[in-house]
């Protein structure tokens, strides 16, 4: 119960122990309420067989957004950048914590 002290956050605990444990080459860590776009999958592994970077350190870069209850899952980009101009999706926890998502440039 020592950890009970020293991490007041559990699940901070318990991903890191997953992660440091999993056994693949790669680990995507995400929150429980987030749902992968329409063929992220394919797009990741595409990204990960191709030489994208060279020798370079590189990136996936996946940026988390949230979707008005209104309207359904956005198919490609340009649906949710129209989905943007309406109003009717913003960046994830823009509201209700902000400065957890500055790592992610939305403008850009």
């Amino acid at each position: 119960m020592r950890w009970k002290n020293q991490d007041v956050h559990p699940q901070n605990h318990l991903r890191n122990l997953g992660r440091k444990n999993c056994q693949g080459e790669y680990v995507s860590l995400t929150d429980i309420g987030i749902i992968s776009s329409y063929g992220m999958v394919n797009l990741l592994d595409d990204f990960l067989v191709k030489d994208n970077c060279g020798n370079k350190l590189c990136f996936f870069v996946i940026p988390n957004i949230e979707l008005n209850h209104r309207v359904r899952f956005p198919p490609n980009e340009s649906e949710w950048l129209r989905l943007v101009d309406k109003g009717l999706s913003k960046p994830f926890h823009q509201e209700v914590f902000i400065y957890n998502q500055f790592a992610t440039n939305f403008s850009r």
